[in-house]
């Protein structure tokens, strides 16, 4: 009921200038307002490249440093909406799409070759992928991954707690 549109906005490093209030990704003395003061906010502070790249909105992962280079593949090219990970932007894709070939020519239509696999639950596979500089872990079904020539981990069966994934230290 408080939020119109179910959905969060996007978390903004906000800066105070002589201007006034500015969005920037790329200085250290940011301030990011609290929930409900992010959304009575006119977004006008936005620069209009950032409102260029997304017309529809922007993207709730807009302001993370680690998921730049990533926003665009995460975006639907026939609605605009933004999905956090790309089996689920293919998913969507395809209803989407309703046999439109924009919307599925964003999508890679091959299996996702992985840099290597780090856990297995059932028939899903958590993928390691590598954008740029950065590794991100997606869980994938077992038919969309090009797992050939890496090592299958083993399924472990957790009885009780959290599973913890091997090799997992790193925060990514």
């Amino acid at each position: 009921m408080l939020i119109k549109d179910r959905f969060l906005q996007p978390p903004l490093p906000l800066v105070q200038t002589s201007d006034g209030l500015q969005c920037s990704l790329d200085d250290s003395h940011v301030c990011y307002p609290y929930v409900f003061v992010n959304m009575a906010l006119d977004k006008s502070f936005l620069s209009s490249r950032a409102l260029k790249k997304f017309p529809k909105g922007l993207p709730y992962d807009f302001a993370c440093p680690t998921m730049q280079n990533i926003l665009p593949k995460r975006i639907c090219v026939k609605c605009g909406k933004y999905f956090a990970s790309v089996n689920s932007l293919r998913s969507h894709a395809a209803s989407c799409s309703s046999g439109s070939k924009d919307a599925t020519s964003a999508v890679s239509r091959g299996l996702v070759r992985p840099q290597r696999l780090a856990a297995k639950r059932q028939r899903e596979l958590v993928c390691v992928l590598r954008y740029m500089e950065t590794e991100e872990l997606e869980w994938h079904d077992e038919d969309e991954v090009d797992a050939s020539g890496l090592e299958m981990p083993q399924e472990r069966v957790v009885k009780s707690g959290t599973p913890v994934i091997p090799g997992g230290s790193r925060c990514i």
